[in-house]
């Protein structure tokens, strides 16, 4: 009798950069494509606290598992990343394990928005795709964005996949633009689509978000730049 594949549990290390990250998402993609069954675990108990970009990788590697019909856990979380979670509202869509219990608190609770996650180069970018529809979806959006502003990156917010933005959501982008004021991060707009982009435009938003027509035109004008 042939028995089943053991959960692999990952022990994410104390600081995450552009490394550690990449190695998490090797790591998973490994076990993935590897076995047919078995959770991947993600050790927090090391990790102080999470950054921008562990959690797009994070979010990443769970939609990866999702499509599967496998599952990504986080194992030992410490109060701060229970916080950054639920802040986010990444504790909605995230698989977190405390002791033998799986917390559910978003079970049930409609998110229009989708999220996910690449890297190239040195440049994040985060994928959001649906409607923002609600209150919730509008927040879910700010908050993502905000984490990746104050940890102090660039990242590139890809619309290619937003069916509808309301107003809720322009207001969360207007709010983006004064959180860019008070931190060193930057975010960039790509693939807007016409009826966001000339939302943007009559408020006067293009000019200090900067939006382009694809995720490779935002990132090479970023690298001309690096090279002045």
């Amino acid at each position: 009798m042939t028995s089943n594949p053991p959960d692999v549990l990952y022990s994410l290390e104390r600081n995450v950069g552009l490394r550690e990250m990449n190695a998490l998402l090797a790591a998973g993609d490994e076990h993935l494509s590897k076995t047919e069954s078995g959770a991947f675990r993600i050790d927090l108990n090391a990790t102080p606290v999470v950054n921008s970009l562990t959690l797009g990788a994070m979010v990443r590697l769970h939609n990866r598992f999702k499509q599967k019909n496998r599952r990504l856990l986080l194992c030992n979380a410490n109060d701060a990343i229970k916080s950054i979670l639920e802040t986010t509202g990444l504790s909605q869509i995230l698989l977190i394990e405390d002791g033998h219990i799986f917390n559910t608190s978003g079970a049930g609770v409609n998110i229009s928005l989708t999220l996910d996650f690449e890297i190239y180069r040195n440049f994040g970018i985060f994928k959001f795709g649906g409607s923002m529809l609600s209150p919730r979806d509008s927040e879910f959006f700010f908050n993502t964005a905000q984490k990746i502003l104050i940890d102090g990156y660039r990242m590139l917010l890809d619309m290619t996949d937003l069916v509808y933005i309301d107003s809720m959501g322009i207001q969360a982008i207007l709010r983006l633009y004064k959180t860019m004021k008070e931190y060193s991060g930057e975010i960039r707009i790509c693939n807007a689509g016409i009826i966001l982009t000339e939302l943007l435009e009559r408020i006067q938003l293009t000019s200090l978000i900067k939006t382009f027509n694809s995720a490779d035109e935002a990132i090479k004008d970023w690298l001309t730049l690096e090279e002045r």
